[in-house]
């Protein structure tokens, strides 16, 4: 996304109005995880649904639907400030694609391999794809990360997210703009 706006010129378009940097990537962030979010909070009500059918306790599935829709906000969180950072750096969109699809795929395969080698079950709870399912887990009472190891999932989602957008802001707020 913003790979395509610093192609097309568009900053001067949103900025032409009175839009900060975070506002512009607030809106990506949206648009990025917008229908993805609406799908992925729908499936997992009709997996509650489910769930309710089969009698499960309302405080339970309550909890069940908060855990998991949790989950799977902050990983489309984390996604999707990889995809901006990344898309930040280039004005190619391919290349912004597939720099984005080595990193996920990248860490995902060396967390798992490393992870394997190493008998450490926490370092497969670092990679962009796995640290929020690793941390929703532990939200809903999965403890099998213990120690420091623990900590992993949450500070391997912070700095999924907070650099790559820290960096996109960058990028965006030194666009080249003309104010009439």
């Amino acid at each position: 996304a913003v790979a395509a706006d610093l192609t097309a010129g568009a900053f001067q378009f949103h900025f032409s109005r009175p839009l900060t940097a975070r506002q512009y990537l607030a809106g990506r962030v949206l648009s990025a995880t917008g229908w993805s979010a609406a799908l992925m909070g729908l499936a997992w009500l009709v997996f509650i649904g489910e769930r309710g059918a089969f009698g499960t306790a309302p405080s339970t599935l309550v909890a069940l639907y908060g855990a998991g829709l949790a989950g799977a906000l902050l990983r489309l969180l984390t996604l999707a400030s990889v995809a901006l950072g990344v898309s930040s750096l280039t004005r190619r969109r391919g290349l912004a694609q597939a720099t984005f699809a080595a990193v996920v795929l990248g860490t995902f395969l060396a967390s798992a391999v490393l992870a394997k080698v190493l008998d450490a079950p926490w370092v497969s709870a670092v990679d962009v794809l796995g640290c929020a399912p690793a941390l929703t887990a532990q939200l809903h009472g999965d403890h099998t990360l213990t120690g420091r190891g623990a900590w992993a999932p949450a500070l391997a989602c912070a700095l999924w997210s907070v650099p790559f957008l820290a960096l996109a802001a960058w990028r965006v707020s030194r666009a080249e703009v003309v104010r009439g």
